[in-house]
C-alpha cells in the first residue's frame, strides 16, 4: 500500500545503451519491489542512470544496463542489460528494498482550564495511540459537535535510536461555536520511550479561549496556560530502517 501511495511521484526512468559496452548476452528481468516507497526507488534509480560528471561521479554506475524503468503501478523495475549489470542491479535493489522500521507513537492531550479561583487544572482528554512506519505521517482525530482536535505525528529513526518527532495539534471548531480553527507544529529529538509537549492551542471550541495571540507557540507545560496540550512519546516496536 505504501507504494501506491508515491505513485504519483514515480516518473519512467530509461537509460540508453552504453557507448562502447561489450552487448554479450542481453536479459529482460522484472525486479519486484516488496517494501520500499516508490520515492526511494527512484532516487536510486535517478543515481544509477543519471547524468555523471567529473565533478559529480556516480558509485552507483552499473555498465551493462541497457534500459531502466520503473513501474509505479505494478512495483516493479524493468532492466534490458548483460546479465552481469541485471545481477548488480538487483543486489542495489535489494540494499535499498527492506521493511521500514514499525514504531508506536502514543499521544496524550492533555487540557488546562480555570477553575472558578483562576487556578489552572489539567484533565487528560484523550490518550490515543498509532502505529506507523519510520518516515511515515500518521494522524488521529478527537472531538465533538463543537470541536475536533486532530494529531499529526511523523517519527523519524534516527541513528543513534533516538527519535524525531515533527509533530502538529489542530483544532478546528463545529459548525455550533462558528467554523474556524488553529494549529501549533513543533520538531523533537527525544530517547524512545521518553514523552515530551509538542504542541499547544487555545481552547476555541470553549468559553475559556486564553490568548490567542499565542496560537503556533510551542508552551512547555499545562501550566502555562489555558487550551490544549499534545504530549508524545515513540518507540520502535518491529524490524527495519
Amino acid at each position: 500500500m505504501l507504494l501506491y501511495r508515491y505513485a504519483a511521484w514515480a516518473a519512467l526512468i530509461v537509460m540508453p545503451a552504453a557507448v562502447g559496452a561489450p552487448r554479450g548476452d542481453i536479459v529482460h528481468a522484472v525486479l519486484p519491489i516488496k517494501h520500499a516507497p516508490t520515492a526511494s526507488v527512484e532516487r536510486t534509480l535517478s543515481a544509477i542512470v543519471g547524468s555523471e560528471t567529473p565533478a559529480r561521479p556516480s558509485d552507483l554506475r552499473v555498465p551493462g544496463l541497457e534500459y531502466v524503468a520503473l513501474d509505479a503501478r505494478k512495483a516493479a523495475i524493468l532492466a534490458v542489460g548483460s546479465p552481469e549489470a541485471v545481477a548488480e542491479l538487483r543486489e542495489i535493489v535489494a540494499l535499498i528494498d527492506v521493511p521500514l522500521a514499525q514504531i508506536e507513537v502514543s499521544c496524550r492531550i492533555i487540557k488546562s482550564s480555570r477553575d472558578p479561583d483562576g487556578r489552572l487544572l489539567q484533565t487528560l482528554e484523550s490518550e490515543p495511540r498509532i502505529m506507523t512506519q519510520n518516515n511515515m505521517e500518521a494522524s488521529v482525530s478527537v472531538g465533538s459537535e463543537r470541536a475536533t482536535l486532530t494529531a499529526v505525528i511523523t517519527p523519524r529513526l534516527n541513528g543513534d535510536n533516538t527519535l524525531t518527532l515533527a509533530g502538529e495539534l489542530r483544532m478546528h471548531r463545529g459548525s455550533a461555536t462558528g467554523g474556524g480553527g488553529v494549529y501549533c507544529r513543533a520538531v523533537r529529538r527525544v530517547p524512545q520511550g521518553r514523552r515530551t509537549i509538542i504542541a499547544w492551542v487555545p481552547n476555541i471550541g470553549g468559553e475559556d479561549v486564553g490568548s490567542l495571540g499565542l496560537v503556533g507557540v510551542y508552551l512547555e507545560s499545562p501550566d502555562k496556560a489555558p487550551g490544549f496540550f499534545l504530549e508524545v512519546s515513540g518507540k520502535v516496536v518491529g524490524a527495519g530502517h
